[in-house]
């Protein structure tokens, strides 16, 4: 029985066929929502081990800002690497091992910095796990279920943070921190072959290796932060949206020294009291999220989000107004009420309004919203010790009210619920297509998608992904660099063609002009022969327009260099006015060329372009010598 909340139209990589997640993969699945809620009851005992160290407010706060700075400071080029290449479910394995070893360190800290410079590590090497997941959800679960699923994920996550924090709370009064801390490290290699034991739901880049997506993250940084600008005024109301939700984490970030200390000094609670606290928050996330999920997904995953953020900017001051820890028992309750509103929806409204690059955009969020949790705590114990605690409290219920206010101008959609198209609203600029194809699946495929003068690239392997990304971009012309068409009397190019014409009209007019190219007929090129006119076909199919360019010939037209020399083609494209991943320096060779096609196809809607060519035929398009565009 396949269950309703997996992806149907996920494919096997290199298949036609399609298949899905089944009842095996989901118990895998939710074995390790529980295990990873394990480890989160246990680690959110850091901040008190750090206390028990002695440490000083000023050292809660560098633990809670330092490694959130290290990761949210490599999101963007995160995001880059993972919209290129397919590879989230190895990625959020590795990420998994990467916190077990720099956890061991951990559990063996004698000062309060060990923890900070280790957690810190941890934050840097494994900044892409957030991201990782994400993508992969995406990947496995429906988007008009999306909410529902999120509910599921979190209630069986608290329900082990809820065993976890219990364990870790009466185990650290018995033994210390050490074993709770090492069970951590060994829950969470246990994730990790967990992780890897799932099946496929993305088509994967083989040729590229883990130690080439990391170098690649690590080395995409100045790229991505360069980049930023233009994303962001690209997508206004996304960038409201994570403005929004920023705004918000600061507030809720302000609090979480201020509560720590709190609990500890001026309360004077124990930690077995602290489990029990903590335990009651998750318990309470565990039983309202599956019916917040379910309400989202029916009735406006908007709507559900507003309610717990109203509600988290009434919980700072009244949380320390109290004077006894049994009076906050139910502030605990409603601090559980709103996270579970929180993560029952976030996913799924985000979902709802990201733009067509996820991995990029998921990483924008990642970075607003990493920078305010990061800087949040810092500044919190400053205005806690400077003020006091209620002046500060009363600051962070500000900013929640502020967040709050930015939410409410973000629109319930920016996509149609059943297959995450871009609505309306979203389409109203032009956007045009341009693709380097690759002769066989093994090889990249150069992607382009146009916008103004704007342009976005990756690198594709399938048909199937290319038709997707085509419709999401809902483009007026799609430009090919293929032979889309076989010469006038020749119908194969099988070898019993062979003696049948080799040149198309377009080709003799090509060759005519001086411009070099290889004859459709030649060894490899009847792969990309027939890939071009399949893939065609099905774009056609879909009610798009489809032209065939040479973007060799295009750049010789418009005078500028041709991909043997990368840099001198890329400053070529600047030259014509177009910005965005033109000046990412990890573009390729296809990307760039792909970029020339789509350039090509707005040239050709715009009455700027040439054909040559048989039109009964097929007409390759080309730009005017005098028509480059201002």
């Amino acid at each position: 029985m396949i269950h309703p909340l997996v992806q149907s139209r996920i494919r096997r990589p290199g298949s036609k066929s399609t298949y899905t997640l089944r009842d095996r993969e989901l118990v895998k699945f939710y074995c390790l929502i529980f295990i990873d809620g394990l480890t989160r009851g246990i680690w959110g005992f850091v901040p008190i081990f750090i206390v028990d160290l002695k440490g000083s407010l000023l050292d809660v706060s560098l633990y809670s800002t330092a490694p959130g700075l290290a990761s949210t400071f490599m999101q963007l080029s995160w995001g880059m690497t993972a919209t290129r290449h397919a590879r989230s479910r190895h990625l959020w394995a590795v990420c998994y091992v990467v916190i077990a070893v720099q956890t061991v360190p951990i559990a063996f800290a004698t000062q309060p910095w060990h923890v900070i410079f280790f957690s810190t590590l941890r934050g840097l090497f494994a900044a892409p796990m957030g991201l990782a997941s994400g993508l992969f959800f995406v990947s496995a679960f429906r988007p008009e279920v999306r909410a529902r699923f999120m509910s599921i994920y979190s209630s069986i996550g608290w329900f082990g943070a809820t065993i976890g924090a219990l364990f870790a709370g009466y185990v650290i009064d018995m033994l210390g921190y050490r074993v709770p801390f090492l069970v951590f490290s060994a829950l969470n290699i246990l994730c990790a072959m967990l992780i890897l034991n799932f099946a496929e739901v993305e088509k994967v880049d083989a040729s590229v290796s883990l130690r080439s997506l990391y170098r690649e993250g690590f080395t995409g940084v100045k790229t991505a932060y360069s980049s930023l600008p233009a994303w962001l005024r690209e997508e206004k109301d996304y960038t409201t949206y994570c403005i929004g939700i920023a705004i918000r984490g600061l507030g809720l970030a302000l609090t979480g020294p201020i509560f720590t200390i709190h609990l500890k000094e001026n309360l004077k609670a124990e930690s077995a009291q602290i489990g029990e606290l903590s335990a009651l928050n998750s318990l309470v996330r565990m039983v309202a999220t599956p019916a917040l999920g379910w309400i989202a997904d029916l009735r406006s995953r908007k709507q559900v989000f507003l309610v717990c953020v109203f509600l988290a900017m009434l919980h700072p001051i009244l949380f320390v107004t109290r004077s006894a820890v049994s009076q906050l028992y139910p502030l605990y309750v409603m601090s559980g009420l709103f996270w579970a509103c929180i993560e029952s929806v976030w996913f799924a409204w985000q979902m709802d309004i990201i733009p067509e690059r996820r991995g990029i955009y998921m990483a924008i969020l990642s970075f607003f919203n990493g920078t305010e949790w990061a800087i949040g705590p810092m500044l919190g114990s400053f205005l806690g010790e400077t003020f006091g605690f209620f002046q500060a409290s009363v600051v962070a219920a500000a900013a929640i009210g502020l967040g709050f206010w930015r939410l409410t101008k973000v629109p319930e959609h920016l996509r149609k619920r059943g297959d995450g198209q871009r609505a309306t609203k979203s389409r109203c600029r032009l956007s045009y297509v341009g693709i380097d194809l690759a002769g066989s699946t093994k090889r990249p495929t150069g992607y382009c998608v146009l916008r103004g003068m704007f342009v976005r690239t990756e690198l594709l392997h399938f048909d199937e992904e290319i038709i997707d990304r085509t419709s999401r971009a809902s483009p007026r012309v799609i430009a090919i660099d293929a032979p889309l068409a076989l010469p006038r009397g020749r119908h194969c190019l099988e070898e019993h063609c062979r003696g049948r014409p080799h040149f198309r009209d377009c080709d003799r007019k090509l060759r005519a002009l001086g411009i070099r190219f290889f004859p459709i007929t030649l060894g490899p090129m009847r792969l990309l022969t027939s890939r071009g006119i399949s893939l065609k076909a099905k774009l056609e199919e879909a009610g798009f327009q489809v032209v065939e360019t040479y973007p060799g010939g295009a750049q010789d037209l418009l005078g500028i260099k041709r991909r043997s020399d990368l840099e001198g083609l890329r400053s070529g494209l600047r030259g014509l006015g177009i910005t965005g991943d033109v000046d990412r320096l990890e573009a390729t060779a296809h990307e760039l060329d792909a970029i020339t096609c789509a350039y090509v196809a707005k040239l050709h809607a715009e009455g700027e372009a040439m054909s040559l060519g048989d039109p009964a035929e097929i007409l390759m398009i080309l730009p005017k010598p005098s028509g480059i565009l201002k």
